[in-house]
């Protein structure tokens, strides 16, 4: 198996492992809201490229956490969107998040998997989804073993 399968492999295992999990996509982000069936909230991972150095392989993903929003049908003059679940959205997909970086920064993975860098979490929204995005950079050992 080369590296890059290895990375998605790992990346798709890590966030289904999290309860609050329940779809993990490997789509463009931009396709994310294509398929109305997913079951939220929703893991999408889109890889961007890789760089290929004599001791490693470094390859960067986009990590976008979705959940998707419900407007309650109750009538209010607030203006703090209390008629709807986006509080509870940004806090479940900056939970996924930040449980992800804490495992990464906290363990040894089997073939040396590394979390190399990561930015921070903008917000996401798109249509009726609201979330988390972050791109990050996973290193492991260049085994030589990619076509």
């Amino acid at each position: 198996m080369n590296e890059l399968y290895l990375l998605t492999d790992f990346l798709i295992n890590k966030f289904s492992e999290n309860d609050l999990v329940n779809t993990v996509t490997l789509v463009e982000t931009k396709h994310i809201d294509n398929n109305k069936e997913n079951i939220y909230c929703l893991v999408n991972i889109d890889y961007l490229n890789s760089e290929t150095l004599p001791d490693a392989v470094i390859s960067t993903f986009l990590i976008t956490v979705v959940q998707q929003r419900d407007i309650r049908p109750q009538k209010t003059d607030s203006k703090l969107q209390l008629d709807t679940n986006l509080i509870d959205n940004r806090g479940e997909t900056l939970s996924v998040i930040s449980r992800f970086l804490n495992q990464m920064r906290s363990n040894n993975f089997a073939n040396n998997i590394e979390l190399r860098s990561n930015t921070d979490s903008p917000k996401y929204h798109k249509n009726s989804l609201d979330g988390h995005q972050i791109t990050i950079e996973l290193a492991m050992a260049n085994m030589g073993s990619g076509c």
